[in-house]
């Protein structure tokens, strides 16, 4: 997937920031065996338990990496039934974001840049809250939550945007346009509301994988770097007249 030209970026975070390697399960991301959704499908330790910016190990082929990117590890059990995923939280008051607030206007979305050493369905888990906070401030944990992109909590359909495995995909989830980016309900109605104040809270990332023994014998491990909100630009007027120009050429020739 290449990534959507956008417009008035608002960057929450490149990890560029950060001391490397910085404190486990303590930036953005917490441990993902946090989450009481998914923790029951993570084996404990001495499997890997990671959510930690660092510098080293990041794979190449993303023009936009830097210095740093979020690496996450995790290890499933081998015997909890279907479905796998992982609810990736952000909900720690204590860590630098909180949970870091977004901007929900149309034509807008939520994008960044994934890579995973095995195929899974993400999606973006926003919490409809009226908050007060500022972009990237910490904006509580009032309020339900949407699957944006999918339903990984399902077995079967649409349970996310498709990543590929070993190669670096950029991701956008657009908050107000459900054609393109479907809602659905995880504690919520299944209909994204961005309140009076326009804002909601990403409260995690949905995980999503298949049920193969390959994913349940082996480590995940996912890197992720780049996160923002962008704007989707509008077709300008010159490419819709282009269009219009090109739709009666052909129907003159069909005449013809």
């Amino acid at each position: 997937m290449t990534a959507i030209a956008s417009i008035n970026a608002q960057v929450l975070t490149d990890f560029e920031g950060v001391t490397s390697p910085g404190p486990n399960g303590g930036y953005l991301f917490r441990t993902p065996n946090i989450s009481g959704s998914t923790s029951s499908k993570i084996e404990a330790a001495p499997s890997p338990l990671i959510s930690q910016v660092l510098n080293t190990g990041i794979p190449t082929g993303n023009p936009n990496v830097g210095i740093n990117a979020m690496f996450v590890s995790w290890n499933f059990t081998n015997d909890y039934g279907t479905p796998l995923w992982v609810r990736l939280t952000t909900d720690s008051a204590s860590m630098p974001f909180g949970r870091p607030t977004l901007t929900l206007g149309a034509s807008t979305a939520l994008s960044f840049d994934i890579w995973s050493d095995h195929s899974l369905y993400v999606t973006a888990n926003i919490r409809e809250t009226e908050t007060a906070a500022a972009f990237g401030a910490n904006g509580g944990a009032t309020g339900t939550i949407e699957f944006l992109g999918g339903n990984p909590s399902a077995a079967t359909g649409n349970r996310g945007l498709a990543v590929a495995a070993n190669t670096w995909t950029t991701l956008t989830f657009e908050f107000l346009n459900p054609s393109v980016t479907p809602v659905f309900g995880f504690t919520g109605n299944g209909i994204l509301d961005p309140g009076v104040d326009g804002r909601g809270v990403l409260e995690s990332l949905g995980l999503a994988f298949d049920d193969i023994p390959n994913n349940r014998l082996s480590d995940i491990g996912i890197w992720m770097d780049n996160f923002s909100v962008v704007a989707i630009p509008e077709p300008s007027s010159a490419a819709i007249l282009l269009g219009g120009l090109l739709a009666l050429v052909a129907a003159r020739r069909r005449k013809a």
